[in-house]
């Protein structure tokens, strides 16, 4: 840990590296965001919409080890959420830790990819976006 890391900052650098080509550099980031999810001080999911248009467009990567790694990292995600809403519906709470509107609306984008299995996961996770907050999801698009 260090007291001079700025995740603000280096969320920043990383939207705006997802989108290179070099498939060393993209494996390089989706360790990164592993790495960072792993620490419990930082939640990567507050910076979610930040970089899940970066890992989705990962998922048509000619590099399968880069598909696969943004696979698995988007797994990780949707199952912390899939976690906290759980907590949070058995404590009659509301608890979204990211701007819920921004991540369906780029989740809708994908779902009109070109590429297959990226549409396939962006409607997995709205599919289970509907199951997990229902009604909620109208309220946000109003």
């Amino acid at each position: 840990e260090s007291p001079n890391f700025d995740i603000e900052e280096f969320i920043t650098l990383l939207r705006q590296r997802l989108q290179v080509a070099n498939p060393y550099v993209r494996q390089f980031l989706v360790s990164w965001i592993a790495v960072l999810d792993s620490v419990p001080d930082i939640d990567m999911l507050e910076h979610l919409p930040e970089f899940l248009d970066g890992l989705l467009s990962m998922l048509s990567d000619p590099n399968r080890d880069i598909r696969q790694q943004a696979d698995a990292a988007l797994g990780e995600f949707l199952g912390e959420i899939k976690s906290i809403q759980r907590t949070a519906e058995s404590k009659h709470d509301i608890v979204v830790p990211f701007d819920v509107k921004s991540v369906v609306a780029g989740l809708v984008e994908k779902a009109h990819d070109s590429d297959e299995f990226t549409q396939l996961t962006a409607l997995a996770w709205l599919h289970d976006f509907v199951g997990l907050f229902g009604v909620q999801l109208v309220a946000y698009f109003d």
